[in-house]
């Protein structure tokens, strides 16, 4: 369910932030299951994060040009 920012765990949104840089990465290095899950993990988290939800498809989206 949704959280108020200021009752969430400190560590929270560094958790949420890692797994969105994690997903780059994954990309970068063109592991894009890995950035998928990634993506999850952190949306599991925070379901309405802008950041991993625009990711998504970017991802799905090199994930079927190979």
């Amino acid at each position: 369910g949704f959280r108020c920012a200021k009752a969430s765990p400190p560590d929270w949104e560094q958790r949420i932030r890692d797994t969105y840089i994690t997903a780059l990465v994954e990309m970068g290095r063109e592991r894009f299951a890995e950035a998928l899950q990634a993506v999850d993990r952190g949306l599991a988290l925070d379901p309405v994060n802008v950041e991993l939800l625009e990711l998504r498809p970017l991802i799905e989206q090199s994930m079927t040009r190979r």
